[in-house]
């Protein structure tokens, strides 16, 4: 090597001399590294990660990634960058991206992220609350009435309702970036119709399959409970009284930016997929069309 910076012989590809930290050798000292320390060395917690991919080699590797693609191919994972397209851009859409090498993360910087999520989706929660409330940020100046009046996002319609749960925001996400100086970040808030959920259950299903010992070899937090609490949630939510509620999920279509998203929660979950043109407001609720019938809907997830 000509870097100057001495890789470990546990990482280096004995056939070809290949290390597959190589990359990261040169000039590690002075960026922000998730994989390995300023000596290039591998950091504690990738350590197994690291040795494991290092045994399999930059060919074998790259044959695995291509196994990746043609499953992700084959399960019709896609995400469409443009919202709203129309079937053209659709078909010529992009595909699902998935590196082999996961991203691994300690327990304990996972808690600090896990609690800080937290803390910030309870705020939402409570300004959630009292926009369509009491408004009491609007009364104090805390909020100005003029900006949220005027955001089209904000649902006049649906001020003084409230769902049967201590807790009105029930799906959101959080986008985060690590930063050099200053750990991680949440760089922004989706709570209307958020999407990932099924992209992450499906990365992990994916990477099961084509690196079983690393991935069954490690210890992965796992995604069931999620499911789990997302049922829970929706059921919880449903009117009083109704012991067994009609569940369905909302999609815009099949060229909608995220129609995966859709169709593998509807199906993870059980509940039907549908369009707005499958639902219709009728004696003071919502049903779903069917043929030659109507069935009630309690609650809609999208």
């Amino acid at each position: 090597m000509s870097t100057g910076t001495e890789i470990p012989g546990a990482f280096r590809d004995t056939e070809s001399e290949r290390s597959l930290l190589d990359p990261y050798a040169l000039g590690v000292a002075n960026r922000c590294d998730e994989l390995v320390e300023a000596d290039g060395r591998p950091r504690a917690h990738w350590d197994p990660i690291a040795r494991g991919l290092d045994r399999l080699g930059i060919d074998e590797l790259h044959r695995r990634r291509g196994e990746i693609e043609r499953l992700l191919e084959r399960d019709g994972v896609t995400y469409n960058a443009a919202p709203g397209s129309h079937r053209e851009s659709y078909a010529g859409g992009r595909s699902w991206l998935l590196d082999p090498v996961p991203m691994v993360l300690p327990w304990s910087q996972w808690e600090r992220i896990e609690r800080g999520v937290k803390q910030r989706t309870e705020l939402l929660d409570l300004i959630m609350t009292d926009i369509y409330g009491s408004r009491s940020l609007v009364g104090d100046g805390s909020i100005p009435a003029s900006v949220l009046l005027s955001d089209p996002q904000f649902l006049r319609g649906c001020h003084g309702v409230r769902l049967p749960t201590p807790r009105q925001l029930v799906v959101s996400a959080t986008d985060l970036v690590n930063t050099a100086d200053r750990g991680w970040l949440a760089l922004s808030h989706r709570t209307q119709a958020p999407s990932g959920a099924a992209y992450a259950m499906e990365n992990r299903r994916v990477v099961s399959r084509v690196f079983p010992r690393l991935f069954h070899g490690s210890t992965v937090q796992r995604l069931a409970a999620y499911v789990r609490a997302l049922r829970s949630a929706m059921r919880a939510v449903a009117p009083a009284g109704v012991d067994d509620p009609s569940i369905v999920v909302l999609s815009p279509g099949p060229f909608s930016e995220t129609a995966f998203e859709h169709a593998s929660i509807a199906a993870q979950m059980g509940y039907p997929l549908v369009q707005g043109s499958d639902l219709r407001v009728s004696d003071g609720r919502v049903w779903l069309r069917t043929v030659g019938d109507r069935v009630p809907v309690d609650v809609i997830l999208r």
